[in-house]
């Protein structure tokens, strides 16, 4: 879950079509790596580089606790029971890599994600179906039902 539109109408989709009572719903947010300072710069340029980082580090998770807070919410007023919800933010710079290894972990049952289409033409040749990077790879990857909702 990223807090898009098309990552709620994914959301939306799952509680509405997936979901039965006693289920749990796993809401996963990716929290992206900022890429490390550069290596071979001055001293001090390295520890204002390290501090900036570590800020844009911290920026980073605060922001997927909001996306995560957001779907909770959403979720909560589309009559999911709080007590249902589980929710896990990952942290990594590969967003497709990481799902696919938290799916393999843990999901035994339907993975659902939106596609929001981005960069439909330079992936032509990859996908006959037009679908985002994230939702190409995880289609390539999960083993088990993955619902890709557009």
């Amino acid at each position: 879950y990223d807090g898009s539109p098309v990552s709620d109408d994914a959301l939306s989709w799952a509680i509405q079509n997936v979901l039965q009572p006693d289920d749990q719903l796993q809401i996963i947010t990716v929290a992206l790596t900022p890429a490390p300072p550069p290596v071979l710069i001055e001293r001090d340029e390295l520890l204002a580089e390290e501090r900036a980082h570590h800020e844009a580090e911290e920026q980073v998770l605060l922001d997927a606790k909001v996306t995560v807070q957001g779907a909770i919410a959403n979720a909560v007023a589309q009559g999911t029971p709080e007590a249902n919800i589980v929710s896990a933010i990952l942290y990594d710079s590969s967003v497709g890599g990481v799902l696919t290894a938290y799916f393999h972990k843990t999901v035994d049952a339907v993975a659902v994600c939106g596609s929001r289409g981005v960069g439909e033409l330079q992936r032509v040749n990859e996908s006959f179906m037009g679908l985002g990077s994230v939702s190409t790879h995880l289609a390539h990857t999960v083993h088990g039902i993955l619902v890709v909702v557009r």
